[in-house]
């Protein structure tokens, strides 16, 4: 299990609001081979808790982008998608992506209407760098997607998966 990540002095979370929303465009364009469109941004606007950017000494770094899907089979139970994760080059290996996953954890842990089973997220199957810091944040390989990605080379995507547990005081 990772451990919890203080946020310090230097680093910092925001709320994606209609002031740092081109932010939040901006970093999507520079750190992925994927387009965006407003739909997503949409989605982003009204995730609350569950997108965030965060800051390194008040400059924009990265930020996370979910949403809660409610399970089909249990009114109660829901999981969240990690839709996109990014760090802007400058700013990786400071900790701030694993900041952000036990940002969306902790939400998770506290949910209780629905209870969050797990987070799961795509990767591409050739995106070694991405797999490797996933994995070192606690989330497995569960399956292959092939073709998932239509519109990019190397096409196919990893389900990775991270339980949620929840801690119950008595």
């Amino acid at each position: 299990m990772v451990p919890t990540i203080p946020v310090t002095s230097r680093i910092s979370l925001g709320n994606v609001t209609n002031e740092t929303l081109p932010d939040l465009v901006d970093l999507h364009t520079r750190v992925f081979p994927v387009n965006y469109g407003q739909k997503f941004y949409d989605e982003v606007m009204n995730a609350g808790e569950l997108a965030k950017l965060i800051y390194y000494d008040n400059q924009y770094a990265g930020a996370v982008c979910c949403r809660l899907e409610h399970s089909k089979y249990a009114n109660y139970t829901a999981r969240v998608y990690m839709m996109t994760l990014g760090v802007l080059k400058n700013y990786r290996s400071l900790g701030l992506g694993s900041i952000l996953i036990e940002h969306i954890m902790e939400n998770a842990r506290r949910s209780t209407n629905p209870i969050v089973t797990s987070l799961y997220l795509h990767v591409q199957t050739v995106n070694e760098e991405a797999i490797r810091f996933y994995t070192r944040n606690g989330f497995r390989i569960q399956t292959v997607v092939h073709d998932y990605y239509k519109l990019i080379e190397n096409r196919d995507a990893y389900i990775l998966t991270r339980p949620v547990f929840h801690g119950y005081e008595s």
